[in-house]
């Protein structure tokens, strides 16, 4: 990521994680489909961009009870 929250390409982005470029795209989209990071056309490039210091998640884990059918995943 630059200085201004954007990476330089979702490329680059892949190859500072070190990970699969694909993958990378499709949490980039989705991402950016949930309203979380946004994408900035920069030519042919796309730089996701995070306008974000800091994000914090408060996720809840639930368990199924005794009885209940477990939700496949």
């Amino acid at each position: 990521m630059t200085a201004d929250g954007a990476a330089e390409s979702i490329t680059a982005l892949a190859d500072d994680l070190d990970r699969d470029y694909h993958t990378v795209h499709d949490d980039v989209s989705l991402l950016a489909d949930d309203g979380l990071l946004f994408i900035i056309e920069d030519g042919q490039s796309k730089r996701p961009y995070l306008p974000y210091e800091r994000i914090h998640l408060d996720v809840e884990l639930v368990g199924w009870q005794p009885g209940e059918e477990p939700v496949p995943v």
